[in-house]
Order: C-alpha cells, then structure tokens, then sequence
C-alpha cells in the first residue's frame, strides 16, 4: 500500500520468511513517516531491512527494540543516520548496541543535523561511552531527548555526561535511571586515576548550572546521601526543571526532608516522584507542609512508601484545604479506613484534584463508602484508582460509590 504512513512489524514467527516483500514495500513506499520493528529475524534480514531505509528518504522516526542489531547492521544504521535528511526520531531499545555500536551511532548522530530524539535503553553500555555521548551532547544541538536508562554505567563515565550536560543549552529531556551511578571509592577508581565520584553529587552539580533541562529521570541510580543532599540544594537554584523522578533511590529520611524542604521555595517543579523510598513520621509531616506551601506541583508519587493511617492523619492535617495538586498516587502503601476517611476529608475540601491512585492498600467497605460520601461535595475528581489488589472491597460497596459519582471513572 503506496499510502501507508505508519508501519509496525512485531514478529511472530514468521516475518523472516516475507523478508522480501517487507524490503521492497520499504523501497517503494514514499509515504511512510514511521517504522517500527520487533522480534526475531537473522542477522541478514535486519541488515537488509535498513539497507532499504536508504531508499526511502522520508522517513522520520524509526524504532528497532528486542533485537540484537548485528555489527554490520550498526553500520548500515549509522550510514543511513548520518545520509538521512529527514530522520528526527531514533529508538534503538535492547538491542545489545554496547559500546562499539553506541560509538558508531554516536559519531551518525553527530552527523546529523536535525535528530531530536534518541532513545538507547536496555544497551549494555558501560563508561567507556560516556565521553562518546558527552561528545554527542555538545555536537548535536538539534537534539531534544536523550534517553540511556537501563544500561550499565557508573558514576565515572556519567561524569563526562554530566558535565557536558553543565554548558548545554539545547536539551531538554534526559533519562540516565536505572543505571549504578553509585559511589566509586578510592580503591576502586585508583586504577583509572580518576578521583572518587557520586552520581548524587552529579546530578545536583549539573542542575545547579544547567538551565534548559526540563525533565530528568534518575530512577534508581544508587545516590548515596551526600549526593542526595546535592540535589536538594540545587532544587534552590535551578530554576527550569519541570519533571524530576527520584524513585527507588533509597533515600534517608533526613535528606529526603531536606528535598522536601527544597521544595518549598521551588516555584518551578510540576512533577516529583519520590516512590519506593520509605517516609518517617517526620517526612511526611515535611511533606504535607510543603503542598500546602508550594503552589506549583502539580503532579506528585507517593508509590510504596511505607505510608500508613497514623501518618496520612499528619499528612491531611497539614493538608487541610491547601491541596493544589492535580495528579496524587499514594497506591501500594498501607492506608486503611481511617486512612480512606482522611483522604475523604481532604476530598470534600479539595477542589484541584482529577486524578487520585490509592489502590492496592488496606481499604475496606467502609473506607470506600467514607470516600463516597466526600464526592458529593467534589465535582473535579475525575479519576480514581482504587480497586486494585484490593480483595476487601465488596461489589455492594462499588454500587453504593457509583450511584453517588455515576460521571466518575472507576478502576
């Protein structure tokens, strides 16, 4: 079909076998904007299959995931990259690129003059790339998001990451999470003469001078506290960053405190996520008063974070009628009835709230019919989560709840 403009290849077995007619309708359709490819297929079928791209010179975002690339198709990518006047988008997500294939990419990507989004997950790269994609950062001003969560980079080869990231003016996303960005003794660094170095500490360094980055994901990189305390005092500074997600960190109640009390004076974050980082009765006292301060946040994650009923009464108390948020997800904690009664209170005062998560927690019928009864009173909750995992929860009670917010969608 001559006027397909979006194609989606997942393999189920079978693709290998209509190699041919995927290549030649590649060649030959002139319309196709956007190609995606998933599954199995030998070493020389994706080579053939990017070789084809060559000849298709409109195409503008291309996406290659769950597929071992071979070496001589990262090169035939790299040549189509660095040829093609037109691609902007480029997803190359588990496809075992390691760090020659990022080298090569790298140097395309440099090349092109109008790429704006790079997604590398799930890629094996380790530090030797990190100056391949600092170098990248500083050539390639066209480029908007840059994604490399899920590899395998420490806190040394971020470093040449982060440092660029300090002097770059052009990009606006960046996802390094799930990478070990831990600290690196002085034992461990000896060998490559580079001193001791903290992801953490690197983080708040570059936020503290970079004043374009509007969205940073650091999931799960191992900060220790120092590097924590350095994110927070750069919340002070920073006055671009929109979206920050701190999850899985394991953050300490003091510096976690510290990030909260950041935020007070923060008038530019609209998004935090702080899940799967266990809060103290303390942290969350600090964290009700820094809603009620902190006008701008609109979008806040409270995933498993241990929070049970005696501290969301310290939470609504705080809270009160405060609450400007939009977007609130306190699911997977330990929220009761007394819980649910509390979040109802905040509910029949709030007038901000479309979106509210407490699913898979501790609530029961009589929570439910406590929330219920507080959206009477609420005509802006919009969506609510909480039906999940949640096995107490009778069809009786569900009932009860719809008959009260018909227009409310439920799950």
């Amino acid at each position: 079909n001559p006027f397909v403009r979006q194609a989606d290849l997942s393999d189920a077995g079978g693709l290998s076998r209509k190699l041919g007619s995927v290549r030649d309708a590649i060649k030959t359709n002139h319309k196709l904007r956007s190609f995606t490819f998933c599954g199995a297929m030998t070493n020389q079928g994706i080579t053939e299959i990017i070789t084809a791209f060559q000849l298709n010179m409109v195409l503008t975002t291309l996406r290659f995931k769950d597929r071992p690339l071979p070496p001589r198709g990262a090169e035939v990518l790299a040549e189509l990259i660095r040829s093609s006047g037109i691609l902007i988008h480029l997803t190359l997500s588990n496809t075992m690129l390691k760090d020659d294939g990022l080298r090569m990419i790298a140097d395309a990507v440099c090349a092109n003059p109008i790429m704006q989004t790079l997604e590398l997950s799930f890629n094996r790269i380790h530090d030797k790339s990190g100056p391949y994609i600092g170098y990248m950062l500083k050539v390639c001003t066209s480029l908007r998001s840059l994604d490399i969560s899920y590899n395998e980079m420490s806190a040394i080869g971020a470093k040449r990451i982060f440092d660029r990231l300090k002097v770059n003016r052009t990009l606006l996303h960046f996802n390094i999470g799930l990478n070990n960005l831990a600290v690196r003794s002085v034992k461990q660094t000896m060998s490559l003469k580079n001193p001791p170095v903290n992801g953490g500490q690197l983080v708040g360094n570059m936020l503290a001078e970079n004043n374009t980055l509007i969205t940073l994901d650091i999931t799960h990189i191992n900060m220790s506290e120092f590097g924590v305390q350095g994110i927070a005092e750069s919340l002070l500074q920073n006055r671009t960053l929109t979206h920050l997600n701190l999850a899985s960190n394991k953050i300490f109640d003091i510096q976690r405190r510290a990030i909260l009390d950041a935020m007070h004076t923060n008038d530019t974050l609209l998004s935090l996520d702080l899940s799967h980082n266990k809060m103290d009765d303390a942290s969350v006292i600090r964290l009700g008063e820094m809603l009620r301060v902190n006008r701008k946040l609109r979008f806040f994650r409270a995933k498993s974070c241990v929070i049970e009923d005696s501290r969301m009464y310290s939470l609504a108390r705080t809270l009160d009628d405060k609450l400007t948020l939009t977007h609130l997800d306190l699911s997977k904690n330990k929220i009761g009835d007394d819980g649910a009664a509390m979040i109802g209170d905040i509910l029949a005062k709030n007038n901000t709230l479309i979106y509210l998560n407490i699913s898979e927690n501790r609530i029961t019928d009589q929570g439910v019919q406590a929330i219920a009864n507080s959206l009477e009173m609420n005509f802006t909750l919009i969506h609510l989560e909480m039906l999940a995992q949640q096995a107490n929860i009778t069809v009786f009670a569900m009932v009860t709840f719809r008959s009260i917010r018909p227009d409310l969608t439920l799950r």
